[in-house]
């Protein structure tokens, strides 16, 4: 329930450290775990593999999602499990409440891109997550599917010279007003060789066209990495699609819900911890699955330490009230009323 820093004590004859608390995360767990006994059925959130992406029972530091894993299990009561679509007739299972393609390297077969098709077209929820990995092997069949929900995944790696660490990563800082992305008002996301995810411009749009919304952006001076002419400017990292029912058509699994990031590195074990990563995921998945009371302003609440500084005169004079003073003063009181009482 609380966050933990080890900070150092001064101390000449050894070396001393203490655990000093920084947030409190009992607010959403408790929430969450309120929403898990009141709820009818639990949810599921099912991981694609076959195709290279991100495992859940891997704890590798730059590529295993153990801690993605642990986070949705763990803190957002969802149950977690991989989900292969090779070699068989079934579609995404009736209980699969999200859909998550971490980072896929090589092509997805057609039959596996119908049926994920159809379980967006039935109200599915996804989340897409691209990185660098798979440009080389071309593209992975998911970007047609996500072209006819309106999101353009480009093959663009982007730098920005003003907001970084080291040379392969991207400090995100710019956001636009989604509930998704709203708590993070004033913090940053830690993305490696993100790739830019945006909104498909169409000279027109049906009247029960998806919403899309891009809703993280790279600095204003970004450019593309592998093309330093191109244009300098704030390129988007992520989108957020939603599309309610349409008139007359009844949904199997009611809105459909999209996020597509253009980096899934930033979410590993290691990545996950750095700036406001893990908290990214929270907000994600909670809106995907239409929770918004994990969504909507509940987040770690920081801890604020007070030190009270002391003469030893005032230190006896606290001790002699403390242990003297308030329990004299209610013996009075209670001998006063006994004393009532007699008489």
């Amino acid at each position: 329930l609380v966050q933990y820093v080890q900070t150092q004590v001064r101390n000449d004859k050894e070396l001393e450290f203490s655990r000093k608390p920084t947030q409190f995360e009992g607010e959403r767990a408790f929430t969450a775990a309120l929403i898990a006994v009141t709820s009818l059925k639990p949810l599921k959130a099912c991981f694609l593999t076959g195709h290279g992406e991100h495992r859940i029972d891997s704890d590798d530091d730059q590529f295993g999602y153990q801690k993605f894993a642990t986070l949705l299990h763990a803190e957002n009561d969802i149950q977690v499990e991989p989900l292969s679509l090779l070699d068989t007739n079934h579609p995404v299972p009736a209980d699969c409440n999200l859909l998550v393609v971490a980072g896929p390297k090589t092509a997805i077969a057609e039959t596996e891109l119908e049926m994920i098709d159809q379980y967006l077209t039935q109200g599915g929820r996804l989340l897409a997550l691209f990185n660098k990995l798979s440009i080389a092997h071309g593209e992975t069949g998911l970007e047609k599917i996500l072209a006819k929900w309106g999101v353009y995944v480009s093959t663009n790696i982007v730098s920005d010279p003003e907001r970084h660490v080291g040379e392969q990563d991207v400090i995100v800082a710019s956001f636009s007003n989604h509930p998704i992305v709203n708590p993070l008002i004033g913090l940053q996301l830690h993305m490696i060789l993100p790739r830019a995810i945006g909104k498909l411009r169409s000279h027109a749009s049906a009247a029960d066209a998806p919403s899309v919304e891009e809703i993280a952006f790279s600095g204003p001076k970004s450019f593309f990495r592998d093309e330093e002419k191109s244009l300098r400017r704030a390129y988007p990292l992520m989108v957020a699609v939603e599309k309610g029912g349409v008139k007359g058509v009844i949904t199997e699994r009611g809105t459909t819900r999209i996020v597509v990031v253009g980096d899934s590195i930033f979410l590993a074990n290691h990545q996950i911890e750095s700036a406001a990563n893990r908290d990214f995921v929270q907000l994600a998945v909670n809106w995907l699955l239409d929770r918004p009371q994990l969504v909507e302003g509940i987040g770690p609440r920081p801890i604020t330490e007070y030190r009270l500084v002391m003469t030893n005169s005032q230190l006896q004079g606290a001790e002699w009230l403390l242990l003297a003073g308030m329990p004299g003063a209610v013996l009075l009181l209670g001998g006063i009323v006994w004393l009532r009482r007699r008489s």
